[in-house]
């Protein structure tokens, strides 16, 4: 019946909207409960999340590129369901969007320090390639975010494609620049 979309800030605040607003508000995760309301979040390189709690009939839409995922935006959202719907993180279903894969998104020495300060475990998320730059698996972080928040590996699908290898299927910013479009992540809970 209505759609809730977000201005993307690339940080970690959560909302969860009861209603489509005029102006979006800033923020990277959205939160649904109320049925026949829709959510879409948009990407080009960042991984899109959509976590399902079929149990309590909760869903969350995430958006979590570097920046965000730095800020924590994935354990701000299992956080959130937990304490504002009793989800319990190992009830969660996750599936994690097409991105850039850690074979194609090269990142500065900067980006690795603070992704590395926001990751449980760091083993094989970071390639060195020349001085001052990384290979970055950022699907692969958010993964042990997600794990490391009580989601279990197993509930846990990732999306196999690259967005900058597969450019006859996905956007990429990283490979068009401004002209590249965007992925949109759409989903609600129906009436009834």
């Amino acid at each position: 019946d209505a759609l809730a979309t977000l201005r993307q800030v690339h940080g970690a605040r959560v909302v969860e909207p009861t209603a489509s607003t005029a102006e979006p508000p800033a923020a990277d995760a959205l939160v649904l409960t109320t049925p026949g309301l829709a959510g879409a979040v948009f990407g080009a390189d960042c991984p899109l999340l959509l976590l399902i709690a079929p149990e309590r009939r909760a869903l969350a839409l995430v958006h979590s590129g570097w920046r965000g995922t730095a800020a924590g935006v994935v354990p701000a959202t299992v956080g959130h369901l937990r304490r504002a719907h009793g989800v319990r993180p190992d009830r969660l279903r996750v599936v994690v969007g097409p991105s850039m894969c850690g074979t194609h998104y090269e990142v500065g020495d900067e980006v690795v320090d603070v992704i590395q300060r926001a990751v449980p475990s760091t083993d094989g998320l970071v390639k060195p390639t020349r001085p001052g730059h990384a290979l970055l698996d950022l699907a692969l972080a958010i993964e042990r975010q997600l794990t490391a928040a009580g989601v279990r590996p197993t509930a846990i699908e990732r999306h196999p494609a690259c967005t900058w290898e597969a450019e006859d299927t996905f956007h990429s910013y990283r490979r068009d620049g401004e002209a590249a479009g965007r992925h949109v992540l759409v989903a609600g809970w129906v009436r009834g």
